[in-house]
């Protein structure tokens, strides 16, 4: 993280918020270091650049025309969507069927719980339900227990199976959900590997169902959830079950390495290890998505939360191979986390820095996954 992205974090929330709001107004927020990787993780997922400038162009502020103009360009695409299904064209129907999901779910972002919030996601799934119908594999959703609502994910098996496979639980991050994971099982299906993409508790659809990642229990549920899910499928071999996910989803892939020997593989890009320390060092728009998702409303209740959710200890308990992968430009989580990570698993560790690469490693993505999902492939099936 660079020196300007820790001194903004230490801003008031109100005066990061100003400062943001004015960015914006000028039309120069997306030429941030932050924001281009926002831009270019989006365009991994499906996203247009052209359109997503225009968003930005004709928002003026977070406290309402920035979920406005994204609205406005997702129920524009939704309807052209349906034009182009109603004249024949599968192809362009379906892509904009997955960019009008992607922008709903932009506007999502500064929202708070509520009735404006559920109905904007409803609409992002509406529209994802629509791409559903065109992708193959098939997108099969499933509810997976939880004390409180249920856990939503996303399964698909790779077509022509003739035995079961192996297979990969699939984590998002702070500021993703489930449906931004296409880009990334289309990988994994590709070579053989069955995905099951979680919506964690508060995220998601599966947030819109009650629950909260609010304890280190809650954490343990849903990892214990998805994985028992997976490991009683008939379709999908018992014995070869992998994690993967990027930033937070890293984390919870990592941990769930280090409480279940169900993990077999764990691989993440840009995961953190020490939540305290990297969660002080994020902006008020990243600290408000915790506080969504958490039920947390100030910095201290989101300590007193991570305090028991601290992953150093469970790390150490990982004994599966691990594929850790960090940008050497990260302005979220420090590359020290990666080196502390590699020297916790007592496992066989691969670490990579890549180049020039942010958080996500947005820009790289297309030479990585099919990098990871071969190396989860080989050491799935050599369990087997």
């Amino acid at each position: 993280m660079n020196l300007t992205q820790q001194l903004f974090s230490k801003l008031p929330h109100s005066t990061q918020l100003t400062i943001a709001n004015r960015l914006l107004d000028y039309n120069i927020l997306h030429r941030l270091p932050l924001f281009r990787m926002f831009f270019h993780t989006l365009e991994s997922f499906g996203a247009d650049r052209d359109e997503m400038i225009l968003a930005l162009e004709n928002a003026r502020n977070f406290n309402g025309s920035f979920h406005s103009s994204w609205y406005d360009l997702g129920r524009n695409l939704f309807r052209e969507a349906q034009e182009h299904e109603a004249q024949d064209d599968p192809y362009t129907a379906k892509d904009k069927y997955l960019r009008a999901a992607i922008y709903h779910l932009v506007a999502d972002w500064p929202l708070e719980r509520g009735p404006l919030k559920r109905r904007n996601y409803e609409l992002a799934l509406d529209a994802f339900e629509s791409f559903k119908r065109f992708h193959i594999p098939q997108i099969q959703k499933v509810d997976l227990p939880f004390p409180r609502g249920k856990l939503k994910a996303n399964l698909r098996l790779p077509e022509n199976m003739d035995k079961p496979c192996p297979a990969v639980v699939i984590f998002q991050g702070n500021d993703s959900v489930k449906e931004f994971m296409v880009f990334v099982e289309d990988y994994a299906l590709e070579r053989g590997i069955a995905t099951l993409s979680v919506d964690q508790p508060g995220f998601g659809e599966s947030g819109m169902t009650g629950n909260l990642l609010d304890s280190e229990r809650a954490a343990r549920l849903c990892i214990g959830s998805a994985f028992r899910f997976m490991t009683q499928h008939p379709s999908i071999d018992h014995d070869a079950v992998g994690a993967f996910g990027f930033s937070f989803g890293g984390f919870t892939s990592l941990y769930s390495a280090g409480l279940s020997d169900k993990v077999r593989a764990v691989a993440t890009i840009g995961a953190p290890m020490h939540l305290r320390n990297v969660y002080k060092n994020l902006s008020v728009m990243m600290k408000q998505r915790t506080f969504q998702w958490s039920g947390c409303s100030t910095d201290e209740e989101v300590y007193a939360m991570l305090q028991n959710m601290d992953v150093a200890n469970v790390v150490s308990r990982i004994q599966c191979p691990a594929y850790i992968i960090h940008g050497e430009e990260d302005e979220v989580v420090d590359r020290k986390e990666a080196r502390s990570i590699c020297q916790a698993i007592q496992g066989q560790t691969t670490l990579e820095f890549v180049p020039g690469a942010d958080h996500t490693c947005s820009v790289h993505l297309d030479e990585l996954l099919p990098r990871v999902f071969d190396w989860m492939g080989e050491q799935l099936r050599s369990k087997a």
